[in-house]
């Protein structure tokens, strides 16, 4: 947002139609309503989706550890601890487990079973073992994984935020479906590059890209 805001109105006012344009093209693929009346309606009919969630979780590679620790949360040791020290995920075992705090529905990147646990579950009760995702923090790739999920606080999210993320929800398994319709006509447009920024290509590993130029050589001594 700071970045943003620092762009003249002009420019603003591009980016922001532009995104409209990707929003409204990503809901015409994939069928769904996102007028006003659309997103209401997907929010009255999923409350705990909109709903600002606060959780953390621990993730196991079989049923016999997941049985281990919640035996060990049962009897009192703390869920950073136990996170800590046998959690598999590499990107949330450092601290504690903490998944951060987000619209409900927005869980559904980590998979629908952690999606319906942190939309249902009671404040600080343990799920069972669910299946999630977890993304290798050194290559990307995601796998699943049983996970055991506690939602730590629950609150009710703002309007504006709970529409963005239903938007995002509805629209986003049309996202690659997008990409593949804009990348052929990306790729026949002209276009003009100032070279000291690099070379345009229009079959790059990511399809149409600019190709930045080489950095230049560090002087030793």
């Amino acid at each position: 947002q700071g970045v943003f805001e620092k762009f003249p109105k002009e420019y603003q006012d591009v980016l922001v139609r532009r995104q409209a344009e990707i929003t409204a093209l990503a809901a015409s693929i994939a069928g769904v309503d996102i007028s006003p009346a659309g997103i209401a309606a997907y929010a009255s009919a999923h409350p705990g989706a909109v709903s600002n969630v606060c959780a953390q979780w621990i993730t196991v590679p079989d049923l016999a550890t997941g049985a281990t620790v919640v035996n060990d949360l049962k009897a009192g040791k703390s869920f950073s601890a136990e996170a800590q020290a046998k959690s598999t995920d590499g990107n949330t075992n450092s601290s504690g487990g903490q998944l951060g705090c987000h619209a409900g529905l927005l869980y559904a990147q980590l998979g629908a079973e952690v999606e319906q646990a942190v939309t249902t579950i009671p404040l600080g009760q343990l799920s069972p073992p669910v299946l999630g995702t977890v993304t290798d923090p050194n290559t990307g790739t995601p796998r699943q994984s049983l996970a055991i999920v506690e939602v730590t606080s629950r609150s009710p999210l703002a309007e504006s935020d709970a529409a963005t993320a239903i938007r995002q929800q509805l629209t986003g398994q049309a996202q690659n479906a997008v990409g593949q319709a804009i990348e052929p006509v990306v790729a026949r447009a002209a276009v003009t590059l100032d070279a000291r920024y690099g070379h345009w290509v229009t079959s790059g590993s990511n399809g149409p890209e600019v190709v930045a130029p080489a950095a230049p050589k560090v002087r030793s001594g």
